[in-house]
């Protein structure tokens, strides 16, 4: 897999997960260095199967969600043990690059 040339920049990385989808829309104007390895490790397939480690409700998924909100929501109500670990594993099923 080769890496995109130094115009690609995909405005969303979607996040599918194992409680619904979210999309996450990419600031490349205010962190490009950011926005390129977080995008490049999604195309490549870096987070598939990564579970999430803490979750905090109303503080841990921070930033602007272009959509999925009720998911994010949804995520702040799983129960979590005394280090904000979910009880029950919270995984990101697929990431991936999302065009429009």
């Amino acid at each position: 897999m080769s890496i995109p040339d130094k115009s690609w920049q995909p405005p969303y990385v979607v996040l599918e997960t194992s409680m619904g989808e979210v999309t996450l829309e990419l600031y490349w104007k205010h962190a490009p260095n950011t926005c390129r390895n977080f995008a490049e490790l999604s195309r490549r397939g870096y987070y598939n199967g990564c579970k999430f480690h803490r979750i905090i409700r109303d503080f841990m998924i921070q930033g602007r969600v272009s959509s999925g909100m009720q998911v994010v929501k949804r995520m702040g109500l799983v129960e979590t043990d005394n280090n904000d670990r979910p009880v029950d594993p919270v995984k990101i099923k697929r990431a991936y690059v999302k065009m429009h």
